[in-house]
């Protein structure tokens, strides 16, 4: 098969691969796109395989052999957790993402804390109990030493849900009993760790990682809790701006040399090279970077606000940086900004009801300053219904994060003339 006409497989079915297989669809070498399974919208753009889940390893790689895709990308964590990489490295199937060794930077809270206090890296003063009982004295002694509360993480993943953050020793023992006895956010939360409460502010920085060399996707700043001015539980996402003035040219650096160049060495020293999407979620402290988190693949719904503010022929720089050469396609940031604004299902994020009508859709199908990116959706006859909690993201575009921002809620409904589901989740602060 010709350069000009690659098969390519996208793995996953939210709001990010939606944005995966968009960029990927502009790029001139691309010619047929799988997604497994994907949703109502990325199937305008791709072929769905709404039999094969993102987890099922087996039917991926059968599929990739069975129908010679050139080359696979891969959206969600829990694939690259269970070695989807590796597998598809033994097969000789070239793919995008780092390894199942490389990738326990996100599925295992303890071992990259560990890894962080290894390699220098800033990241918050940390307990590791040994089990809920050491775990409910260690929270008693913490209750002078961390003046501004305590952050509970499950130590495994939890669709971005396992992190609870506490004013008090009370609420931190209740989120304890909740992952660790009721596994209220499952397998994940078996094991936890235990964090000090940091106050700044939020950024996510987006490493493009050949294993040697980098380059940085546009900053990004992302919502997680359910309600505005960051009030209700932590979710996987309920919005994202780019980009992110606020990190000066100091600071950048800063978080260059103390953060991400020191964990592409270190992770290399250890004999798990990181090839792939490096996510590393910050929060800002007394004008210093402090890691919140690492993350081993591209953000959602950061991905959502940052690729259309890139200029890369997006295949060609996946597959130069899988291949060792990432600056063989340098990224080139466009002037702009982008807003992201996530409709989630009424109940999101701990019981949201599925099966609701997704209206107006096709109102806003044709304005170049909006995109629609789907998550969990599929379509039912001529209708299309939502399966999950996040549902639809708007990202509006514009001169400005001002002006992003005002694109995007013109076009979040409230049953009018704009997308809308019954009774959902919308925080109206993203991007102020």
């Amino acid at each position: 098969m010709s350069v000009e006409n690659q098969k390519v497989l996208v793995v996953g079915d939210g709001a990010r691969e939606s944005a995966m297989v968009w960029k990927l669809a502009k790029s001139p070498s691309v010619g047929k796109i799988f997604i497994a399974p994907g949703n109502a919208g990325t199937a305008k753009l791709a072929t769905n395989l709404e039999d094969v889940g993102p987890e099922d390893i087996d039917s991926l790689i059968n599929f990739a052999e069975d129908n010679d895709i050139d080359f696979t990308v891969v959206g969600p964590d829990k694939p690259l957790a269970l070695g989807i990489v590796d597998t598809f490295n033994e097969a000789e199937r070239k793919i995008y993402g780092p390894t199942q060794e490389a990738s326990q930077i996100e599925w295992s809270k303890i071992w990259a804390s560990e890894f962080m206090h290894r390699h220098n890296i800033p990241h918050p003063q940390t307990i590791i109990p040994k089990d809920l009982e050491d775990a409910e004295s260690k929270i008693l002694g913490l209750s002078h030493l961390w003046t501004n509360g305590v952050v509970v993480k499950a130590d495994g993943l939890t669709d971005g849900k396992g992190v609870v953050v506490c004013d008090d020793t009370l609420s931190a023992t209740n989120a304890v009993h909740e992952m660790m006895m009721d596994r209220k956010y499952g397998p994940g939360g078996k094991k936890i760790i235990l964090q000090e409460r940091l106050i700044g502010q939020e950024v996510s920085v987006m490493a493009i990682v050949d294993g040697n060399d980098y380059q940085l996707l546009p900053l990004a700043q992302d919502y997680k809790r359910l309600r505005k001015g960051d009030q209700g539980p932590n979710t996987g996402g309920m919005g994202s701006f780019a980009p992110a003035h606020f990190i000066n040219k100091r600071l950048l650096e800063e978080i260059q040399r103390g953060v991400i160049e020191p964990f592409i060495s270190g992770i290399k020293s250890e004999g798990r090279p990181f090839k792939g999407t490096l996510y590393s979620g910050l929060m800002i402290v007394d004008n210093e970077p402090v890691v919140i988190e690492f993350n081993a693949r591209f953000g959602d719904p950061e991905t959502q606000v940052q690729l259309p503010l890139i200029d890369v022929d997006f295949l060609s720089l996946l597959t130069a940086t899988s291949a060792g050469h990432t600056h063989r396609v340098p990224i080139i940031e466009k002037k702009g900004a982008a807003v992201c604004v996530v409709l989630a299902a009424p109940g999101y994020p701990e019981n949201p009801q599925k099966g609701l009508i997704v209206h107006n859709l096709e109102k806003v199908s044709r304005k170049e300053e909006v995109l629609i990116f789907h998550a969990g959706t599929r379509v039912d006859g001529r209708k299309v219904v939502n399966t999950g909690g996040r549902v639809l993201n708007i990202v509006g575009l514009g001169k400005t994060v001002d002006e992003a921002r005002k694109n995007a809620y013109e076009n979040v409904g409230e049953e009018n003339e704009a997308p809308y589901l019954y009774h959902m989740e919308v925080r109206r602060d993203i991007g102020v």
